[in-house]
């Protein structure tokens, strides 16, 4: 196995490259390497959160979702209105 550090600071009639492109080459490869492990992480973070939410879900699926209760507050008044109305009390 061969590595970037190996061939960027290798002299000789193979690599003919000066001391600041060797430098740039490894800071470029380095950068590189940092960004493909945060995307990574990312990743992994998504994944895991993705993982959480669907256990929630599937523990208790109608808990955290918005419950609109107010057309059956509505029809309560109405009933009781017409219960009213008909001499309930």
């Amino acid at each position: 196995m061969i590595y970037i550090n190996n061939i960027a600071l290798q002299g000789g009639e193979k690599n003919l490259m000066d001391n600041k492109q060797r430098i740039d080459l490894c800071i470029h490869v380095v950068n590189e390497l940092r960004r493909m492990r945060g995307l990574a992480y990312a990743v992994c973070r998504q994944m895991k959160s993705a993982k959480r939410a669907g256990v929630l879900k599937t523990l208790v699926p109608g808990q955290f979702k918005y419950v609109n209760s107010g057309k059956q507050k509505v029809d309560n008044i109405l009933n009781g209105i017409k219960w009213i109305s008909k001499g309930g009390y």
